[in-house]
């Protein structure tokens, strides 16, 4: 099998500073919906993605935003910060060994994202391909942001 390169990446992450930056001091209700209004919007079947699986299992993402993400954003930032660099500089080593040893032969975008909980590491599709999804406040509430 011919090696292919390293995967595409969708970095969101940039943004959501620029969003943090001017949020982080509002009220919880603010940033939830500054974060829906403001920071999602460039990527709306991300968002989507999210806001189904919550609604499939018969919650709103509202309220697990508002109960599980928001409130903890502040203190979980360097976590956050610390798993993005991470997974910059870890992504295109970690698919190159998983297509060796799984026998991969299709390409993948990887997502880097902060989300509303749903998945540190979320198999799916993006933009009709394979991709992973990285949440990072997902990551950071784990304790995962070491390399």
């Amino acid at each position: 099998m011919n090696s292919l390169p390293a995967p595409d990446l969708l970095d969101t992450f940039p943004d959501f500073e620029k969003f943090w930056a001017w949020y982080s001091h509002r009220p919880l209700e603010e940033q939830i919906e500054g974060w829906a209004e403001v920071y999602r919007t460039a990527w709306p079947e991300l968002f989507a993605k999210q806001a189904e699986d919550y609604r499939a299992e018969g919650l709103d993402w509202r309220q697990v935003a508002r109960d599980r993400v928001f409130p903890f954003l502040g203190e979980r930032l360097t976590a956050i910060q610390a798993a993005h660099t991470n997974l910059l500089g870890k992504y295109g080593g970690v698919f190159l060994k998983a297509q060796a040893a799984l026998g991969l032969d299709w390409d993948i975008l990887f997502v880097i994202h902060v989300g509303i909980g749903s998945g540190a590491g979320w198999a799916t599709t993006y933009q009709g391909r394979p991709a992973v999804l990285f949440g990072l406040e997902n990551i950071a509430e784990e304790g995962w942001s070491e390399p």
